[in-house]
């Protein structure tokens, strides 16, 4: 009976960790097909199930096999564990600004809990994607906090808006598509003598091949775009692709450095599904910023959580 049980554990276990390792390999596609750069998203899942079946082989003796188990589970993990490791910056600046990025979920049963988190913060700068009409309404109340305001509501989930505590000097509404409605807003801000520049975006979701495709697209053109400029610059909002898939890699190639660096994994989406969490919001910086802390909030309301940044501008690099 103890050999039956041990012989059923070891075929569930082993049954249990091929398919992670089928999901691994598959993901090595994710540039090619959206269901494939599924599996890219969840690098960290596929890590932690890889683990089990990868200690069962070498305590069994099955080296080979389970040297196969171990290069993907390093293979992932060189995805994910680089981020924890400090980052380079300019020196930092005199004045620190908090920025909050917030995806509200445009479809909150009850929305009071995301304006509730909004004014717990109560950031220098504040940029809501998912930004409706009723979302609108609800914020309302932001105009006597955040007097500065580029407002983009929309009826569907790709609108923009951002509230500031500081002047806006120039503001521009750039559409992220041609095919849709999608606005990406463009602002620099006046912070005493110094200048910065905010983008805030929400790429659409990759859940076809064409929206894949589309969002990749997308992603291109929002670093092409901010690249341009010598302004000091943060990037920010919901990107729909977690770091390491294939179209987020040009980032840094374009001068801006992904603020989570030195600050770990932070995922952000889905709240509702702990164990599938991602990293889907990003934050993203030009090289004359300097990154003072970073964490990743907490709402009842959304299935993302928000992001709060510390910044200042660096007075001795220059883009």
């Amino acid at each position: 009976m103890r050999t039956f049980l041990s012989c059923g554990f070891a075929l569930f276990l082993l049954g249990a960790g091929l398919l992670p390792l089928l999901l691994f390999l598959y993901s090595f596609f994710g540039r090619y097909h959206f269901t494939a750069e599924l599996m890219v998203s969840c690098r960290l899942q596929l890590m932690l199930l890889l683990i089990p079946p990868a200690c069962f082989l070498i305590y069994r003796r099955k080296f080979w096999l389970g040297l196969v188990y171990g290069l993907a589970i390093a293979w992932c993990g060189l995805d994910i564990l680089p981020i924890y490791l400090p980052a380079s910056q300019p020196p930092a600046g005199n004045k620190q600004i908090s920025i909050l990025a917030f995806n509200v979920f445009n479809q909150s049963s009850d929305p009071r809990f995301d304006a509730e988190t909004i004014e717990q913060y109560d950031a220098d700068i504040l940029v809501v994607t998912e930004f409706t009409r009723d979302w609108y309404k609800i914020l309302g109340s932001l105009k006597f906090k955040y007097s500065h305001q580029v407002l983009q509501p929309r009826w569907h989930g790709y609108g923009i808006g951002i509230f500031s505590k500081f002047p806006i000097e120039k503001e521009h509404i750039e559409s992220l598509s041609n095919v849709a409605d999608i606005p990406m807003l463009d602002v620099h801000f006046k912070i005493g003598n110094r200048q910065l520049r905010v983008g805030g975006l929400h790429t659409v979701s990759p859940v076809s091949q064409p929206r894949m495709e589309l969002r990749d697209q997308q992603i291109k053109k929002i670093f092409e775009y901010f690249s341009k400029s010598e302004v000091p610059t943060v990037i920010l909002g919901d990107f729909n692709a977690v770091p390491w898939t294939h179209s987020m890699e040009m980032h840094e190639r374009l001068g801006f450095r992904d603020s989570r660096q030195g600050f770990g994994y932070h995922a952000s989406w889905n709240q509702k599904i702990p164990f599938l969490k991602i990293p889907i919001d990003h934050v993203f910086v030009s090289k004359d910023i300097h990154v003072h802390g970073r964490e990743i909030g907490y709402s009842e309301g959304s299935d993302h959580l928000p992001i709060l940044i510390t910044v200042s501008i660096s007075d001795e690099v220059s883009r």
